[in-house]
């Protein structure tokens, strides 16, 4: 230390003059003072930064002698805010934030201090970057927006100080002064950050009505019971296993189109009855529907139709093409009908929904496929604008069934069959006996037109069927081997075969409960006179004579029928 090689020089003059060292001795008047540290000076004494960097301090000392020394690494250093800044021992400062700090210096041995004030500055960027950069909320919703920084030395960081947020349009949206944008109205909206030293920065922000919408059928609502019911060829069933992955959870609709299938297989789902749903309630802006579904292939063509349950004149439809091959959500606008279907009405009653996989009417036949059906939902309100119909609780009496013995049938067009006893029929039907009809196909081919008369006497009459302007239908146990045919009934009068009445339901596989409506008699046939008699009544399950259910004279193969109990719905005696 250089106090120490002064001592050290004195010493040595002393014993050059051979003076005696006693001479050192602090009572010796006439000794040489050793100088003292009288202060101590830092250079710089007062420093402005920007967060992140240095500064480096020099200290010198002066002695009382007049002499001056190097201190920087003999000092000790403190630092009054350390989240503004900070001092190494060897006199380096770090700018750390924005704020103000001492950095105070002291000698121990002399006591000598110093201070160095210190201003740390933010970093000023030389830009800015808003995220996300777009984005899309509903009404009323939220979205924060956060500011990155680039520094001049490439570095980047979050910004939150020093901004100030503006909205191009507050009638769209909102800005807070932490960068929370509000959705007001729809529309688009620029959301810029300007930053104190000019850099600045926007986002897009996209406004949309917050959209209701309900599930029309989800298949695994509890109380509901879910009925699918193909046609065309198609078959359908409700299922939760051998699903493909990626399924919603639950039961799905999986529906088979066979090749050969006709060209507008289909299924109608529903929970209500007359196969209803839920009356949609289409309005204005609110004319979608969409549908989870499983397509084996992309480039597929599915219809969606709707129709009044109660009036099958009233129908809309509309078609989508599958996206990819697997499970994908479509969206069918009914604002844009197909091409050669009725128009669209909002003001109509659409209650009746049915699902045609790989419609192909006009593009030639498909091949065989597996689709599944999920949820259906409508987008634009939260609610059905009225439930799916409920059965009305109504008279009804039974015109006969193979449990009497005084039923007599009549079989003709080469069809022909007998009772069947309980059990010796396929289950799920009547618990009593049955009258199982077959079908003659190769070589012994049946008439389109075969079938069988049931009666009540030797001449195949019933008791005059109770028709009136309201009641008008007449239901039906039958088990169909396939869903292939349909089934015909037909009421005449029994002394005048020019009164008649003919009208047709489609059949799935199994036993089931069809409803004839003589309201809606069969094309080409003669229309129901409610005050008319009719007292006769034959079944002609598999007709074919018309439409696409076979060859115009045969079902081609062997068909088993089995027919159950004939009910009269509506009045609860015969006329």
């Amino acid at each position: 230390m250089k106090s120490i090689a002064r001592l050290f020089t004195l010493f040595l003059a002393t014993a050059a003059l051979g003076l005696p060292l006693t001479g050192c001795e602090p009572g010796n008047p006439s000794a040489k003072a050793i100088p003292t540290l009288s202060r101590i000076a830092v250079s710089p004494p007062s420093v402005t930064l920007t967060t992140g960097d240095t500064q480096a301090l020099a200290v010198t000392g002066s002695y009382s002698d007049g002499s001056t020394e190097t201190l920087t690494t003999r000092v000790t250093y403190t630092s009054t805010n350390t989240a503004v800044a900070t001092v190494s021992t060897a006199g380096v400062i770090t700018a750390v934030g924005a704020g103000t700090a001492a950095i105070n210096l002291a000698d121990s041995a002399n006591a000598a201090t110093a201070t160095v004030s210190v201003t740390v500055n933010a970093p000023v960027p030389v830009s800015i970057a808003v995220a996300p950069k777009t984005a899309t909320v509903t009404v009323s919703a939220t979205q924060a927006l956060a500011v990155t920084a680039t520094y001049p030395n490439a570095s980047t960081g979050a910004l939150t100080t020093g901004l100030t947020w503006s909205s191009s349009s507050a009638a769209v949206a909102t800005v807070s002064n932490t960068g929370v944008v509000t959705g007001v109205g729809a529309g688009t909206a620029t959301i810029t950050a300007t930053h104190s030293s000019g850099a600045s920065a926007a986002a897009t922000i996209t406004v949309t009505r917050q959209v209701q919408t309900y599930t029309v059928l989800d298949f695994n609502t509890a109380g509901l019971t879910y009925t699918v019911t193909p046609f065309g060829d198609e078959s359908a069933t409700l299922t939760s296993t051998g699903v493909p992955a990626g399924a919603p959870a639950g039961q799905v609709v999986k529906i088979t189109r066979p090749v050969g299938a006709q060209c507008w297989a289909g299924t109608t789902l529903s929970v209500g009855d007359q196969f209803s749903v839920g009356r949609v309630p289409f309005g204005p802006n609110a004319t979608s529907m969409t549908v989870r579904i499983y397509a084996p292939a992309a480039g597929l063509n599915v219809k969606l139709k709707l129709e009044d349950a109660t009036n099958g004149g009233i129908t809309v439809e509309t078609d989508v093409t599958t996206t990819v091959a697997g499970w994908q959500t479509l969206t069918f606008d009914f604002a844009t009908p197909a091409a050669g279907t009725p128009a669209f009405n909002t003001a109509s009653t659409y209650n009746k929904l049915s699902i045609f996989p790989n419609f192909s009417c006009g593009s030639g036949a498909p091949a065989d496929a597996d689709f599944y059906v999920g949820p259906i939902t409508f987008v634009g309100a939260a609610a059905p604008s009225a439930p799916p119909l409920v059965a009305q609780v109504a008279a009804s009496y039974k015109i006969l069934d193979f449990d009497n013995p005084a039923v007599v049938a009549g079989p003709f067009g080469a069809e022909g069959g007998g009772i069947a006893a309980a059990g010796s029929y396929p289950a799920g039907g009547p618990t009593g006996n049955v009258f199982q009809l077959g079908r003659g196909g190769s070589p012994d081919r049946s008439f389109c037109w075969s079938g069988t008369t049931f009666g009540l006497a030797a001449d195949l009459s019933i008791p005059v069927l109770p028709f009136s302007a309201t009641n008008k239908k007449i239901s039906l146990q039958i088990y169909s081997p396939s869903a292939a045919p349909i089934v015909r009934m037909k009421v005449e009068n029994l002394g005048n075969a020019g009164l008649s009445a003919e009208t047709d339901q489609p059949l799935v596989v199994g036993w089931q409960t069809v409803t004839f409506d003589f309201a809606n008699t069969a094309a080409g046939t003669s229309a129901l006179d409610p005050a008319a008699t009719y007292n006769k009544l034959s079944i002609f399950p598999g007709f074919s004579c018309i439409g696409p259910w076979g060859t115009p004279n045969e079902l081609g193969v062997d068909t088993v029928f089995f027919i159950g109990q004939i009910t009269f719905l509506g009045a609860s005696a015969p006329r």
